[in-house]
């Protein structure tokens, strides 16, 4: 993506460095790597930049001073915050809205559609692009993948937005959708393309949904109130993450629970996720001795061309939809009484077997201890 972008724009850097980045290349064009980075950190490392996560044990009180006896050196260059308002749609260059094919190191097939949109940091209480991956990214009947998979073109699917990072900061967005293809899937690769743009288009003649909206809500919700403990380290990151991004009451919550329901948000998110402004890219080992071009860094081999004329005019048209892709149907699956009933079963030091048939056999192990209800499916698929 770096590559697509307008050329050395600040949130699209390369963020990987050797010797020939640091050394031989900044020799070779007479910069001082030393002095630049000095630079770099007097002009940011300023504490009123800074977020600070600490967990522990110890009273409040004697947390407070041990912060304030570590971080109390760290300067304050009392600078106003960087402004990269300036730095709007970095993908709206050439480069984009092509059809890229590359070379992979191993044996795969895949597609990867993606758009670059405005930021929507502003929108996490909505969280559209959370809204629209989640129905991308359904498996059940009518969606994308069981489709693809009924006719043996693909073998995963994974759509989105990260939400932090490179996905998406304060400048743009990118919302992608990445496909696992099989052989038959490559030999076919624009009508998976397709299909997808179909979908998409059924989503925005059909708008926001608000029953499928609020049983994801409540996913999320049942998911972040009782989820497992998490390790201290990746917790006081994400909290430092959540601090540049949310308010105070949201800290906990910004980046994992959908708020409120606002059709026109996520009209507006749908709206731009057009075939006319997709960028695509196809991995296939086929691609070998067709790729003329080379990644600088990398060395992949990869070709970039225009998509197709056929293409963009029959995307361009009121194309038809598909009548197997439809919304999934109601959950009635989605827990709403959590309340744990008493067991009459005696404790036992090992799981008993409760049931055993042909297929399997059932398990049941009763935790007295630490009472969460937990289940495990395990399942052998003999080679034929």
């Amino acid at each position: 993506p770096q590559a697509l972008s307008i050329h050395g724009l600040n949130g699209v850097v390369f963020t990987l460095s050797n010797a020939q980045t640091l050394k031989h290349g900044p020799r070779e064009r007479r910069i001082n790597t030393y002095k630049r980075l000095r630079e770099f950190w007097r002009r940011n490392y300023s504490a009123h930049y800074m977020t600070l996560a600490v967990q522990s044990r110890e009273s409040l009180e004697t947390l407070e001073e041990w912060v304030s006896e570590i971080f109390i050196q760290i300067p304050n260059n009392g600078k106003p915050r960087p402004d990269f308002s300036h730095l709007q749609q970095p993908f709206d260059t050439p480069a984009f809205h092509k059809l890229y094919r590359v070379v992979p190191v191993r044996k795969v097939h895949a597609l990867t559609i993606s758009w670059a949109l405005p930021p929507q940091v502003k929108h996490y209480r909505v969280k559209p692009l959370h809204y629209i991956s989640w129905l991308m990214g359904h498996e059940g009947t009518g969606s994308i993948l069981s489709l693809l998979r009924k006719r043996c073109w693909a073998l995963a699917l994974y759509g989105g937005n990260s939400e932090s990072g490179f996905d998406q900061n304060s400048t743009y967005s990118i919302f992608s959708i990445s496909i696992t293809l099989t052989d038959l899937g490559y030999q076919n690769f624009f009508q998976v393309v397709h299909l997808v743009f179909q979908y998409l288009k059924m989503l925005q003649n059909l708008g926001p949904q608000q029953r499928i909206y609020e049983e994801i809500q409540k996913i999320e919700d049942n998911e972040f109130r009782y989820q497992e403990q998490t390790d201290p380290i990746e917790f006081v990151e994400n909290i430092c993450e959540n601090m540049q991004l949310f308010p105070k009451p949201d800290l906990l919550t910004g980046d994992q629970l959908m708020f409120h329901y606002d059709p026109e948000v996520i009209r507006t998110a749908l709206s731009l996720l057009t075939p006319l402004r997709a960028n695509l890219l196809l991995l296939a080992p086929e691609n070998e001795g067709s790729c003329p071009l080379q990644e600088k860094w990398f060395g992949t081999s990869y070709s970039c061309d225009d998509i197709p004329e056929e293409w963009d005019r029959r995307w361009e048209s009121d194309f038809e939809l598909n009548p197997d892709l439809h919304l999934p149907a109601e959950n009635r699956f989605i827990a709403t009484d959590f309340n744990l009933k008493k067991s009459d079963c005696p404790d036992t030091e090992f799981p008993v077997r409760i049931l055993a048939l042909d297929q399997g056999a059932l398990w049941y192990k009763k935790d007295s201890k630490f009472k969460i209800p937990k289940g495990e499916i395990r399942r052998n698929v003999p080679q034929k």
